[in-house]
């Protein structure tokens, strides 16, 4: 990840959140990308709040890709 390259890791966790909350409902595949961004770099860092923020923007851009199958594992994921 290019852009910001001054913040903090927790910084780019939120950017990709927001990102993909405002992707999620216009374009799909995009909300999938950052949330799934955001989810390794949570993993790597091992933050598990942000980690649950990203499962839920995940779950939910696949909630409007009508992918319910997926967005009910991303919900219920640990």
């Amino acid at each position: 990840m290019r852009f910001l390259p001054g913040s903090t890791i927790e910084d780019r966790i939120d950017i990709l959140n927001n990102l993909s909350s405002s992707f999620a409902q216009v374009n799909f595949d995009s909300g999938i990308s950052y949330s799934i961004q955001a989810l390794r770099l949570a993993t790597q860092h091992g933050d598990q709040r942000r980690m649950g923020l990203t499962r839920y923007n995940l779950g939910n851009a696949y909630y409007f890709k009508m992918d319910f199958k997926k967005a009910l594992v991303s919900y219920l994921s640990p």
